[in-house]
This record gives structure tokens, sequence and C-alpha cells, in this order.
């Protein structure tokens, strides 16, 4: 092994190392030193009045609570059914192009991180406060003050929003976050090993291109992932609001939409770690076996030859990498746009 395969081989471990390091240190940093501290006390500051629809003598009432209770429904369960269905591409991505590549190391690690993924979005799914100030209360504090609990103890009965309903709601919550984070968890593994570099020796054009390919495919999957989970919890934290009258609903929109902007952050942040260690080592590997393959030529010759070996990232694929990167954070506000376009 020459001395600049020993290089790289330090780095092949290296980097995973880091990738690892960087997301919890980035994450943490962000959120749990800068962001989560900015969470206001709801205990102190008490919980805005909601009326709800069926606690109203307007003549439309029925006629508008029941449509308002049809659409938050599907606002939230079409997304969740899209999500799903993400998870399966996110699956057949990971278990069928990327990780297969590196061997059953890669593979068993990649079965290893779902089960562990699903238990912490399991448990994580009420690490926001603000989901107890326009949604429900978690279930084992007996606690029925939230939104979607009241909505169910002030049901005279007859309506369709009941218990039942809550229930079903807060199951299909936990799979939500069970199945975000676990496909985040599968992703990062696929990431880490993309992000492992190659010696000299081993820098086969067909290798690389084979490696860009997953990490492009990768990407797309994971974004469309964080989208629909963004967009899940946009439904769910808007479903009490649905319920109300719209004097008094407006409140718990603005704090439903700063709850949902905080998780497109939080998916933001978690994709761009994820992404740019994988991005930064295949661009690097393609300069690197450009270099090999043409050591005495130009900076635009050995681009050329990168185009055509279909190893390079160009800055297209960047901007669209990036627009990827940010969809999440958006996702809140392109709701609420719509929402108040449609009225």
């Amino acid at each position: 092994m020459t001395d600049d395969d020993k290089h790289w081989a330090v780095l092949n471990l290296a980097l995973p190392i880091l990738t690892i390091i960087g997301g919890l240190g980035v994450y943490f940093l962000l959120f749990q030193f800068l962001v989560d501290p900015l969470n206001p006390n709801l205990d102190s500051l008490g919980s805005p009045n909601a009326v709800f629809f069926w606690e109203t003598d307007a003549p439309a009432s029925l006629t508008e609570a029941l449509a308002a209770d049809l659409n938050a429904r599907y606002a939230f369960a079409i997304p969740s059914v899209l999500m799903a269905l993400v998870f399966v591409a996110v699956l057949i991505v990971a278990f069928g192009q990327v990780l297969p590549q590196f061997g059953w190391p890669a593979m068993a690690l990649g079965v290893a991180a779902l089960p562990l993924g699903a238990a912490i979005g399991y448990v994580e799914q009420y690490a926001n406060p603000l989901r107890a100030a326009v949604a429900d209360c978690l279930p084992a504090s007996l606690d029925d003050s939230c939104p979607l609990d009241q909505a169910v103890a002030r049901n005279p009965g007859g309506w369709s929003f009941d218990a039942g309903v809550l229930d079903q709601i807060r199951f299909l919550v936990s799979v939500n976050s069970a199945v975000s984070v676990a496909g985040i968890a599968l992703i990062g593994i696929c990431a880490i090993f993309i992000a492992r570099t190659v010696p000299t020796s081993a820098l086969d054009p067909d290798y690389l291109k084979r490696r860009r390919a997953g990490l492009d495919t990768m990407l797309v999957v994971v974004g469309l992932l964080l989208v629909f989970s963004v967009a899940t919890t946009h439904g769910f934290y808007n479903f009490s609001s649905a319920l109300m009258w719209p004097e008094t609903a407006g409140s718990f929109r603005l704090l439903a939409s700063a709850g949902t902007t905080y998780w497109g952050a939080a998916y933001t942040t978690v994709l761009i770690v994820l992404a740019a260690p994988a991005i930064a080592s295949v661009a690097r590997d393609a300069r690197r076996a450009a270099r090999a393959a043409l050591p005495d030529a130009s900076f635009a010759q050995r681009q050329a030859w990168c185009h055509d070996q279909g190893i390079e990232i160009a800055l297209r694929e960047r901007l669209r990498l990036a627009t990827a990167a940010l969809a999440p954070v958006l996702t809140a506000p392109v709701l609420d746009l719509l929402r108040s376009v449609a009225g």
C-alpha cells in the first residue's frame, strides 16, 4: 500500500466518524442550546380560549364543522399515507441500491438502524412542548387541558370527533414519528458509507458512478420523506384549530405554524449534516480519479473527463441538492400560504 493509499485509508474511517459526531454536535448546538431555551413556558402562559363549532349558535355551524373536520382529517391522513409510501422507497433504495455496494456490514447496520430509529421516534414525539398547546396531552398524564382533549371532553354527543377518533390520531402520529426517524436512521447509515473515501488504487469510474447515483437517489427519497413528515405534523398541529370557531382559532394556528416550522428546521439540519460529508467525499474522489487518469491535463480537461464518466456533480445538481435540503423547513410556510390562499 502506498503512502497515499494509507492516507485515504485513515480518512475512510475518519469521515464516517466525523459524520456522526458532526450530526449530533450540530443538532445539539443549534437546538438544545440555541432554539429550545426559547420555547415558552406554556404553564405560565395558560391556554388560549377555544370555542368549538358545536358550542356556537350560528346557523351554518354544523355544516362548517363537518366540512372543517373532514378537511382536517384529509390534511393529516393523506401526507401520512404518502410518507409511508416514501418510506418503502427508502427501504428499496437503501437495501437495493446503496448498501449492497459496501457489503454485509453495511446491510447489517442498516437493518439495526431501523428499530433503533423507530424507538427514538416513538419516544421523542412529545419533544416539542408546543404539541400540548395545539394538539393533545400525553395520554399517561391524564391531563385533558389540551385542545384536542378538550374537544373530546366538551363534545355534547352526536359529533363526529370523539375519543375513538383521537385515539386513532394518536396511533397514526406514533406511527409517523417512528417511520420518519427510522427512515432518517437508515439514510444516515447510507450516508456514512457513501462518505467513506477510497484509496487511489480503487478509484474506478464505474464504482464512483454507482456511488454518485446512490447519493442522488438517497437525497431525493430522504428529502421527500422529511417533507411529508413535516406535512403530517402540519396537519396534526392544525387539527384542533379546524374544529374551532374562526374568531378563536387564530392563536392556535400561529402556535401550530411555529411548532411545524421547528420540526422543519430540525429535519433540514439533519439532512444537511447527513448529506454534506457524503457530497464532499463523492466530489473529492471524482477529482482524485481525474488526476489519476489525466495527471498532466488541465483543470478543464479533468472536468470534462468527470462529466464524460458521469461522476461530476455539476452546479445545477448542487443547486438541486441545496433546494432538497431546504425543502423541509420551507414546507410549513408553503402549506400556511396555500391554506390562506384557499381561504
